[in-house]
C-alpha cells in the first residue's frame, strides 16, 4: 500500500479494509472475532475475554514505510459507537469515516466520522435506526463531487444492494442503484479514478 507521503509497506492482515492517511501512516479496521483476535492477538484484545463479542472494535494505526505498529488509534472504549468496523476512508480534509454495526442492546448502523489526528467522534450518517428495514454497509469510498458511495451489503430484503450516493455535509442520501439489482450484496467499490492506495478519487466533479 503507498501512501499519499510515498512511503511503502507489504502488509498481511485479518482485517476488513485499511486506508492510507494524510500522515503517511496506515489506519487497518479491527473488530473482535476469531480471525481480528488472532491476528493482533499480541495487543491483547484488551475489552473482552470473549473473541465474539459483537460491541467490540478497534482502529489500528501502522506506519506506511516499515509496516511497525503505532497504536490503537480508537476504539469502542474511546468511542463507544464503535462496534465491529470493517470499511474505512479518509475525506477531503484528512477525517476518518468508518463502518459501524449497531451494538447488542440496540443502537443504529451508521457510518462512523473520527478526527483524523485525534480519532475522536465529530459526527455519524445513520443508515439505519428503529424500526425501519434495517441497512448496515460493509465498505464505503468517497467519489465524484465529495460524495460518499455506500453498498448497502444486508439486512433487509427491502434494502440489501442498494448503492446510495450521501453528502456527507447536509447527510442527505440518494439511491442510485435499488434493492434486488445484480449486485445482491455489495462490499467493495472503486472508481476508475480512484487511487487503489489511498482510496482519494481524483477525477473531479
Amino acid at each position: 500500500m503507498r501512501g499519499p507521503s510515498g512511503g511503502t509497506t507489504a502488509l498481511s492482515l485479518a482485517v476488513s479494509t485499511g486506508a492510507s492517511s494524510p500522515d503517511g501512516s496506515i489506519r487497518a479496521a479491527s473488530c473482535s472475532g476469531p480471525t481480528a483476535c488472532c491476528t493482533y492477538r499480541q495487543w491483547g484484545c484488551p475489552y473482552s475475554s470473549n473473541p465474539d463479542e459483537p460491541n467490540v472494535g478497534y482502529v489500528l494505526r501502522f506506519n506506511a514505510a516499515t509496516g511497525a505498529f503505532v497504536d490503537q488509534f480508537a476504539s469502542n472504549q474511546t468511542v463507544p459507537e464503535l462496534h465491529r468496523p470493517e470499511g474505512l476512508v479518509f475525506d477531503k480534509d484528512g477525517n476518518l469515516w468508518v463502518t459501524s454495526f449497531r451494538g447488542v442492546s440496540g443502537g443504529s448502523d451508521q457510518i462512523l466520522k473520527l478526527s483524523g489526528k485525534t480519532g475522536a467522534r465529530l459526527d455519524s450518517l445513520v443508515l439505519w435506526a428503529g424500526t425501519a428495514p434495517r441497512a448496515y454497509a460493509k465498505a464505503i469510498l468517497f467519489g465524484p463531487g465529495n460524495k460518499l458511495y455506500i453498498p448497502i451489503s444486508s439486512g433487509d430484503p427491502t434494502t440489501a444492494g442498494q448503492l446510495r450516493r450521501c453528502d456527507v455535509a447536509t447527510k442527505a442520501c440518494a439511491i442510485i442503484a435499488p434493492a434486488g439489482n445484480p449486485l445482491q450484496i455489495p462490499d467493495y467499490l472503486i472508481f476508475k479514478n480512484s487511487d487503489p492506495a489511498t482510496l482519494d478519487y481524483g477525477g473531479g466533479e
